[in-house]
């Protein structure tokens, strides 16, 4: 029924206003999504989970409706996420991932047109198996485990006439249990970080849509002196043109300053830049796309 199903398998996590949709190019203003929340180097990370979900639609009378997506599973194990690249870079290459998170997403639309408010929750645990080079003389293996991590998102979307206006925000935090054998000694290890994003789309034609988005992210751990000064700000704008119904094209500007920290593993990496991190970055993308 409308009210209740059932699906199975690997399937796209409900996490925040796209996940589910983000690799749905064909449907989205942007070339990249706003990188405070959506970051394409750790995009396997929270995109899908092997597992079950239950979901439905509930009409709530004179409130409007409540979309509902309750889930547990197993997130999947991707050797070319950013995490895998940035801490083999810094000394502790890891070996393994496995990774288990249940979760919920609701989505309420009040009686007002085209109006969505939503948030999402999801607990994981985690475990790495890595390496750790700097220890000792010797390499020994360890372990970093999480019984303690979340997830907490909150969006909505409005859309009147030509214009639209979506907004997110999400906060992460994780602590981790990391145990090296030799010498065999025991630490907490723990982060947090925040990002948010707020856009306007314009439809000038059919065909034309111009974009802007802004959007920000933190990033604290354990040895940060002042976490205020390690984040990222982005300033966006897009021209998004549709040639047919099945093929587009977009062209997109960004100024970003800041570049987060080494461990955030957030898109700038000190492997790819032996020079040091400048401040500023400025970056044009353009995206061809053909749907089929």
């Amino acid at each position: 029924s409308d009210a209740f199903g059932v699906r199975g398998g690997k399937v796209k996590t409900a996490l925040g206003l796209y996940n589910q949709t983000q690799d749905l190019e064909f449907g989205q203003t942007w070339a990249l999504m706003p990188q405070a929340v959506y970051p394409l180097d750790l995009r396997s990370r929270t995109l899908t989970h092997t597992g079950l979900d239950l979901y439905g639609r509930i009409k709530l009378s004179r409130a409007g409706g409540l979309a509902y997506t309750v889930y547990a599973g197993t997130r999947p194990n991707d050797t070319r996420d950013g995490i895998y690249y940035a801490w083999g870079f810094l000394g502790y290459p890891n070996t393994s991932f496995s990774g288990k998170m249940a979760g919920t997403d609701l989505r309420w639309r009040p009686p007002i047109k085209n109006l969505m408010v939503g948030g999402s929750y999801a607990a994981i645990n985690d475990k790495y198996h890595f390496i750790d080079l700097y220890s000792g003389p010797v390499p020994v293996t360890g372990t970093l485990d999480s019984t303690h991590m979340w997830i907490a998102s909150a969006y909505g979307e409005y859309s009147r006439g030509r214009w639209r206006f979506d907004s997110e925000y999400r906060r992460n935090i994780a602590i981790y249990w990391q145990v090296d054998p030799n010498p065999g000694q025991t630490e907490t290890w723990w982060y947090s970080d925040k990002g948010w994003f707020a856009s306007v789309v314009y439809q000038a034609t059919s065909r034309l849509e111009i974009g802007t988005y802004h959007d920000r992210y933190y990033f604290d751990h354990w040895s940060l002196p002042d976490p205020s000064t390690h984040y990222i700000r982005d300033q966006d704008l897009t021209l998004h043109y549709s040639f047919t119904r099945y093929m587009g094209a977009k062209i997109e500007g960004h100024v970003m300053n800041g570049n987060g920290d080494m461990w955030s593993s957030h898109e700038f990496y000190l492997a790819d830049n032996p020079g040091g991190l400048l401040p500023t970055t400025k970056m044009l993308v353009a995206r061809i796309g053909f749907s089929f």
